[in-house]
């Protein structure tokens, strides 16, 4: 492995194996519109109501 070494910022090169997923069908064709629609209805699960939400920059570094 070889070091990466920039301005302050180190890390070790390292090696990827990327396999297809078992439930993707092997396809170079995409629809567009369902995969939105796929994609709305699963980011639709992770919606949070942020109405009454107050960010407080003070608080977030208020230590005891």
């Amino acid at each position: 492995m070889e070091d990466i070494k920039r301005e302050g910022f180190s890390a070790k090169e390292e090696d990827m194996v990327v396999q297809p997923s078992e439930n993707v069908e092997q396809s170079n064709k995409v629809d567009i519109e369902e995969w939105r629609t796929e994609l709305s209805e699963f980011f639709a699960k992770f919606n949070v109501d942020l109405t009454n939400y107050k960010f407080n920059r003070d608080e977030l570094y208020d230590r005891p």
